[in-house]
C-alpha cells in the first residue's frame, strides 16, 4: 500500500480506528478517532505524556460524518492529512506527512481471514501545535507515525512496540485473532526496522515469523526470515508512567528502548492488551 488516501479511506466497518501519534522533548502525544458502528458511537480518545507524567480522556459521542479519507466528530476532524479538535483541556491542529504505508495484511485481506486490518505508517512526520491546560507545545516535523485500523472487533491480545526518532524507525506487532470468526485463535503479526537507510520488514508468517516473550512491562518481539535480516525489537516499561485506555488496553508512550543493540531511552510507544 502506497497510496496514503486508499491507506486512509473509510472503510466503514463495524469497527474502524485513525491515529497519529507524535513526540517532542517535553510532549509524548497520541489522538484516536474510534468509530464503532453496531453500538452507534465514535469516541475521540487522547493518550499523552506531559514531561513523563501521563493522562487519558475520553470524549464520546452519537453522530459522526464519515469523511473520503478519515471521519469528523463534534469539531474534531482526522482527514487524509491532518487532525485538529479539542476534548477536555487539550486542544490539537497537526499535519502530516506519513512516512512507508505498511499493509502487512493486504494478501489474506480478499479472504477475510482474520477480525482486523492494519495500515501503518512509521517515519511519519508531523507539525502544528497541542495546547494542553493552556501550556502550548510545538512540533516541527517531529517523527511519529500514523495508522489505520478496521474490521469487525478487537483482537483478544497483542503487544504494540512503536519507536521514531530521525535516524531510527520501529514498530512491532503481535496479536492473536480469531480465523474466520471460529473460536480458533492465531499468532500474526510484523516487525519493521528502518536503521541507517535499510529497512528490513518482516510479516509473520506469510515472510517470516514473529514472536513476543517477556512480561507487559519488559517485551522483545523478535523477528526471522529465510532470506535477509530479521530483528529485535524491545521495550522496558520501567517507571514509565502508564495509561489505562479501557477495553483491558494499556499504555506508555515513553519507554525505553533496545533496538538491535541500540539504547533509546523514553520514546518508545509500548501497548498491551490481555498481554502475557
Amino acid at each position: 500500500m502506497t497510496d496514503t488516501h486508499d491507506a486512509l479511506r473509510t472503510r466503514r466497518a463495524p469497527l474502524e480506528y485513525w491515529f497519529v501519534r507524535a513526540q517532542s522533548d517535553a510532549l509524548a502525544f497520541l489522538v484516536d478517532f474510534i468509530v464503532r458502528r453496531r453500538q452507534g458511537t465514535a469516541e475521540i480518545r487522547l493518550s499523552y505524556w506531559v514531561r513523563g507524567i501521563g493522562r487519558v480522556t475520553h470524549d464520546v459521542a452519537n453522530v459522526w460524518v464519515d469523511l473520503p479519507a478519515g471521519v469528523r466528530v463534534g469539531t474534531s476532524v482526522f482527514d487524509g492529512a491532518s487532525t485538529s479538535g479539542a476534548s477536555n483541556e487539550v486542544s490539537w491542529d497537526l499535519r502530516f506527512a506519513p512516512g512507508r504505508w505498511l499493509d502487512p495484511g493486504r494478501a489474506a485481506a480478499p479472504l477475510r481471514i482474520f477480525d482486523m486490518r492494519i495500515a501503518s505508517a512509521p517515519g511519519s512526520r508531523v507539525t502544528g501545535s497541542v495546547i494542553v491546560d493552556g501550556e502550548p507545545f510545538a512540533f516541527d516535523e517531529a517523527t511519529g507515525v500514523v495508522s489505520h485500523y478496521w474490521g469487525v472487533r478487537l483482537p483478544d491480545r497483542w503487544t504494540w512496540l512503536s519507536l521514531n526518532t530521525e535516524a531510527l524507525d520501529a514498530e512491532a506487532l503481535i496479536a492473536h485473532t480469531r480465523v474466520w470468526r471460529t473460536p480458533l485463535r492465531v499468532p500474526v503479526g510484523y516487525t519493521y526496522l528502518r536503521d541507517a537507510g535499510e529497512a528490513r520488514y518482516v510479516i509473520s508468517p506469510l515472510t517470516g515469523a514473529a514472536w513476543a516473550t517477556g512480561s507487559a512491562d519488559a517485551i522483545t518481539v523478535s523477528s526471522w526470515r529465510p532470506f535477509g535480516r530479521g530483528a529485535s525489537i524491545a521495550a522496558t516499561r520501567g517507571s514509565a508512567s502508564t495509561n489505562d485506555l479501557g477495553e483491558g488496553i494499556t499504555q506508555t508512550l515513553v519507554a525505553d528502548a533496545l533496538i538491535d543493540g541500540q539504547r533509546v531511552p523514553g520514546r518508545m510507544g509500548l501497548e498491551t492488551r490481555g498481554w502475557p
